[in-house]
């Protein structure tokens, strides 16, 4: 099939926003990519961005070639007609290539004729075809698209069907503006689950992005769909639909589609340096077609391939009780969970970080976890794991299970357990609980009262999250409950959540910040307030032994979750499964009458902690057995499972020398060696026997299932 050469020139000028971004998009995640392995910060002002667009040498070649061969294939036209423009253009090919080849070796150390100066752009040409054949097959098939819908309107107007074109084209410009947005902002990638939970929770959606969105995150978005609204609106690029095309002048549109076809199998896959695999996808299609492959592909090829192995737990979602044994004493319980504290933020993990000087102190007369991991990067997960000591769901399992009404209790949890043996019960904390659905968490876990921050005043500092006040706010309505006469004939569950070390990472007016070795000023910010909250453990410490409580009180102190600052690309939590936002921090303080201190070696998990404390009371937990173990007289697990509380995105699955980490989206997984890559940055899929990638999938997934189905049961008759 053939189409009029005009019909091809206006699927260039409508395509080429789209084409255009696409690119763009590309273009700049390559550019920094060193920059993210190296952990530095794309540039926020838009001068410096463009000069790290710049940076990556086949844009600059890209750009290099038209501004040669403008010029030169005028001058040799002139002289020799079509041959000398093409002869101009061969040139400027050539010599926009040998600039940048010259360029790169320039940078070089070693010598202009060494082999090695010229490696660098060896590996970027050997890279190309894998890194780029998705944007050129997508613009190919673009081209194609819109030359056969100009071609038919020029024989046969539909209104209809141009109108539709034009919202797919404004479509793409906006899912691609949006991924190169994201990119800029966070300097991570944006993922079908992101999109997902934008549209599911868009009220919370908005709570995270807004007051990050830069005018330069907005740039790509807004240019592309101006230059779109600026083509339809140009009368230059409507012809009449009377008016015949040239003839003799087509474009087989038929080479486009096949050339396309045969690109999208012949084109390889994995580029020849694995550390820019991530980047071989292509937005247009992986935010829009790649989801509903992935399911069509596990649907219809993948099917079931064998049973889960005995190292995934069975899980149950029945009552579980408590029974007093011999060594049953009725010791007060302080559970303090710290809001996005990493392990390797505090003194504790890192003795040459002094963030935490007071906890360090408790550390030397307390039980230090060594190796304690959250369960899914959550706070409201958190507190499912670790005070009902069972495995939370991803978001929207928690949203069905708590949308049911009655709302079924969490039997499990230590304020239910506990009632029983005459504990009362308060969940501290000055934040909201208003996002997606903590408050009905809350409710599920079974505290007698909960305090919010709807419950204080405002403090002087005001807001130093989008979720409420500094911590500080919380000590005086928790002094008052200690002071309550119930605390003074009965044991207590005092549970508090922390509120400073969240995005944004801003501290208190008045609290003065120091200097600390760090990756960005992010980073920097995010340590601060991990000092901020030393202070406030210690004044709540102070609180306790004040009080003489401290003494006759199990004291559990841990992260709810870590942080990411770009280890992996990535910022924030939530969206990933990397050693950086799963491994916390856990002391354990008994009362020094007990004299137990030291290290609690093995991996460990938040689900550890209720059957811990129950073995700390002397108490005996019977009904259906929990997953956890008790951190004072079991071994450590021998695999632990992860997975973020967005459906259908991360899970992962740690032993003691090797991560998988299975990418739903991509229905694939990677491995990591910890053992010679603790960092987990080298993938070793490759050199793993398929057979174990194979089996721990099968486990992960039936892992999921399982989890998913004890949401299912929680008051099921």
């Amino acid at each position: 099939m053939s189409v009029p050469r005009d019909a091809f020139e206006r699927a260039l000028a409508f395509g080429g926003p789209v084409i255009g971004l696409l690119c763009l998009d590309k273009a700049l995640k390559l550019a920094a990519a060193d920059r993210i392995d190296n952990i530095a910060p794309l540039p926020r002002t838009l001068l410096p961005l463009l000069a790290t667009l710049l940076q990556y040498r086949p844009l600059a070649v890209s750009l290099a070639i038209p501004a040669i061969g403008i010029p030169l294939a005028f001058l040799l036209g002139r002289s020799a007609g079509r041959t000398g423009r093409l002869i101009g253009w061969l040139l400027a090919t050539l010599l926009g290539c040998a600039a940048a080849a010259l360029e790169s070796a320039h940078q070089g150390v070693s010598g202009l004729f060494e082999a090695s100066t010229w490696n660098p752009a060896i590996d970027e040409v050997r890279n190309f075809p894998a890194l780029w054949w998705r944007e050129v097959l997508v613009a190919a098939l673009i081209l194609a698209a819109l030359s056969w819908h100009f071609a038919s309107a020029e024989r046969r107007p539909a209104r209809l069907r141009s109108i539709a074109v034009g919202c797919l084209l404004l479509l793409g410009c906006v899912v691609v503006g949006v991924d190169c947005g994201f990119f800029i902002l966070t300097d991570a990638q944006l993922t079908d689950a992101d999109v997902a939970y934008a549209f599911s929770a868009p009220r919370e959606a908005w709570l995270i992005v807004h007051g990050t969105v830069t005018p330069q995150a907005l740039v790509p978005c807004v240019a592309s769909v101006c230059v779109l609204a600026a083509l339809y609106i140009a009368r230059d690029y409507r012809r009449s639909p009377h008016q015949p095309p040239p003839a003799g002048r087509s474009v087989q549109l038929g080479v486009i589609v096949g050339s396309a076809a045969v690109l999208s199998f012949a084109a390889p896959a994995i580029p020849a340096d694995p550390s820019l695999e991530s980047y071989v996808g292509d937005p247009l299609v992986q935010l829009t077609l790649g989801p509903i492959w992935s399911s069509m592909k596990r649907r219809l090829f993948v099917g079931v391939t064998g049973s889960a192995s005995a190292r995934v737990p069975d899980l149950y979602a029945a009552s579980v009780t408590a029974i007093e044994t011999p060594q049953t004493r009725p010791l007060n319980v302080v559970i303090v969970m710290l809001e996005s504290v990493r392990a390797d933020a505090t003194t504790v993990y890192s003795p040459n970080l002094p963030t935490t000087p007071f906890l360090a102190e408790l550390a030397q007369e307390s039980l230090v976890v060594d190796d304690m991991y959250a369960v899914i990067p959550r706070t409201s997960a958190a507190w499912i794991a670790i005070l009902s000591g069972r495995y939370p769901g991803t978001r929207e399992v928690v949203k069905d299970y708590s949308s049911r009404r009655p709302l079924a209790a969490l039997n499990s949890s230590l304020p239910i357990v506990l009632r029983g043996r005459g504990y009362s019960s308060a969940f501290v904390t000055p934040t909201s609980i208003t996002y997606e659905n903590d408050s009905e968490i809350v409710q599920s876990l079974g505290f007698e009262k909960v305090v919010t921050v709807d419950d204080m005043p405002a403090p002087a500092s005001g807001m130093v999250t989008p979720f409420g006040w500094e911590d500080r706010a919380a000590l005086a309505p928790i002094g008052r409950w200690l002071d309550e006469p119930a605390r003074h004939t009965g044991p207590f569950l005092l549970a508090v959540m922390t509120n400073v070390g969240h995005w944004p990472y801003s501290l208190p007016d008045g609290y003065g910040a120091h200097h600390y070795p760090s990756r960005t000023p992010e980073h920097e910010s995010y340590l601060n307030c991990v000092r901020y909250i030393d202070d406030y453990l210690r004044e709540l410490v102070g609180a306790l032994r004040s009080r003489n409580l401290l003494e006759n009180t199990v004291l559990v102190i841990l992260g709810d979750h870590g942080e990411e600052f770009q280890e992996h690309g990535g910022i924030v939590h939530g969206f990933a499964l990397y050693d950086e936002v799963l491994r916390i921090p856990m002391l354990i303080r008994l009362p020094q009458s007990d004299a137990r201190r030291g290290h609690v070696t093995g991996l460990r998990q938040q689900i550890d902690v209720l059957p811990t404390i129950a073995e700390a009371l002397g108490l005996t937990l019977t009904g259906q057995p929990l997953a956890g173990r008790s951190l004072l007289s079991t071994s450590g697990h021998e695999e632990l499972f992860f997975g973020t509380h967005l459906e259908r995105s991360y899970l992962a699955l740690r032993d003691s020398s090797h991560l998988y980490l299975y990418d739903f989206g991509r229905d694939s997984t990677k491995v990591f060696d910890l053992k010679h890559d603790p960092g987990e940055h080298t993938d070793v899929h490759s050199s793993t026997s398929m057979s174990a990638i194979s089996q721990a999938e099968i486990d992960l997934l039936a892992w999921h299932r399982r989890v998913t189905a004890t949401f299912a049961e929680v008051g099921a008759p």
